[in-house]
């Protein structure tokens, strides 16, 4: 067995470790965001993904984890969101009340629980790292401490307990019934009614972390009180472990499909309906990661040479959709008790055109207009659901998708038909990173056949 495929989590590992170090000897008059934190970070970030990406592909602890190609795309969407969040921090208006390496500490230690997520095959180390992430979720989103962090990160708190002790129960039965908890053993297995139960209850804490509704009232709350640049994380990370991690689970939840497809409809028309009314920023925001968690759980329905491909391009198109877009709000001042909303955009287009035009790209793409990003990930998504007889979960799709048109739309009036912009000046890296993550979304606009190839490429060594 070699050892480098190991690096990568041990390297995530003793990162988050030398920055709690870090935090517990610094001074508590110092400032809680260093100047030597971002640097250090992003170098530890990228040394902690070399491993990972040029190690072979290895079964490791009797066949419990694989590091494989989807390995290696998860590290590097988690890499990237990480990454964008520690960037922005310290241009956010708020930075004085974020300390710099606790943040640091619980972005890699959120890095390292997802990793080994998506890379498991059994369903109890997949528990056990879901709930390290939860309470990693927990310590991000009430990490600014007033009032309003905590009551949301306590929120967050105790209905993920609830959902854990659903999937906890569920994991039970499935031992009980199976006396296995690996994927592959439940595969092999014919479907029966406690292994239905069992699989359904096993999978509340993953719908919750994956905001699908109706178990999806924590992320607004969340999202709305923990510092944009975190927010941004929060939004993209879970979905990128939990997405890949019931990839690999779907060959046993064959049985589930109709209560997936039923998890589905609710979600994309609830989510979208939510955000149509909308006025805070956040909550829209929130309520159309609810919306999308809904669209990459319709890839799950599909056939197995359809599945890998869709959930994988649409999760790798959403990541930077919705960090383009946290990014966007990351540039707008906020204070205690001030949460932005639609008259924070108020003249952007006048007096912030190029950060308007990158910001209503971003809101084109995640409404699916063409040729946008988004738009092709729909139609990947959509097409073989209908060849496949999927119409009523892709009739609620169609449905929600038109509805999240005029959510997003509702953005622009203010934007480019209202003056008074509360953007002055704003700051620089912030800026750049929106930037960057627009022209990543204007390449796969004019080349997407670059990235269905490298999935391709990954689905070949899986």
């Amino acid at each position: 067995m070699s050892l480098l495929p190991l690096a990568a989590p041990a390297a995530l590992f003793l990162s988050a470790l030398l920055f709690l170090t870090e935090g517990a000897l610094a001074s508590r008059k110092a400032p809680s965001l260093r100047k030597i934190h971002l640097p250090l970070f992003s170098l530890l970030l990228l040394l902690s993904l070399v491993p990972l990406l040029f190690s072979a592909p290895e079964s490791l602890f009797h066949g419990q984890f694989l590091w494989d190609s989807l390995s290696r795309c998860s590290g590097l969407l988690l890499g990237f969101s990480a990454l964008s969040a520690m960037l922005l921090l310290p241009g956010y208006s708020r930075k004085s009340e974020v300390p710099g390496a606790e943040t640091a500490a619980l972005l890699f230690l959120g890095n390292l629980a997802l990793l080994l997520l998506s890379s498991t095959t059994h369903l109890l180390t997949a528990l056990l790292a879901l709930e390290a992430f939860s309470f990693i979720t927990v310590l991000l989103g009430g990490i600014l401490r007033d009032r309003r962090s905590s009551e949301g990160a306590m929120k967050t708190f105790f209905l993920g307990l609830t959902a854990s002790l659903f999937s906890l129960f569920g994991l039970a039965l499935l031992f009980g019934a199976t006396g296995k908890a690996d994927i592959a053993s439940l595969v092999s297995l014919s479907p029966s009614p406690l292994l239905k139960a069992g699989l359904l209850l096993f999978l509340f804490s993953f719908l919750f972390k994956f905001a699908m509704a109706p178990l999806h009232s924590w992320a607004p709350d969340l999202y709305q009180v923990a510092p944009a640049p975190l927010g941004a994380y929060l939004s993209t990370a879970p979905k990128v472990g939990i997405a890949l991690f019931l990839l690999r689970l779907s060959p046993a939840l064959t049985p589930l499909l109709p209560f997936l497809g039923a998890f589905v409809i609710v979600t994309v028309l609830w989510g979208n309906l939510c955000a149509l009314r909308q006025e805070d920023l956040r909550r829209l925001a929130a309520y159309s990661s609810v919306a999308h968690s809904g669209y990459m759980a319709l890839a799950l329905l599909l056939p197995s040479p359809f599945r890998g491909n869709a959930l994988l391009f649409y999760l790798t198109v959403y990541v930077i959709m919705n960090l383009s877009l946290f990014q966007a709000l990351s540039l707008l001042p906020e204070g205690p008790e001030l949460s932005p909303s639609l008259e924070n955009l108020k003249g952007w287009g006048k007096d912030e055109p190029w950060i308007a035009g990158f910001l209503a790209f971003a809101l084109l793409s995640l409404a699916g207009f063409p040729p946008t990003p988004g738009f092709l990930a729909k139609a990947i998504l959509f097409l073989p659901a209908l060849e496949k007889g999927l119409f009523l979960p892709v009739g609620a799709a169609l449905l929600g998708t038109l509805i999240s048109v005029a959510a997003y739309f509702r953005l622009f009036a203010p934007i480019y038909f209202s003056s008074g912009s509360t953007l002055k000046g704003g700051d620089r890296r912030g800026r750049a990173l929106l930037a960057l993550s627009s022209l990543l979304l204007l390449v796969l606009t004019l080349w997407p056949k670059g990235l269905t190839l490298l999935i391709k490429e990954v689905f070949s060594h899986v």
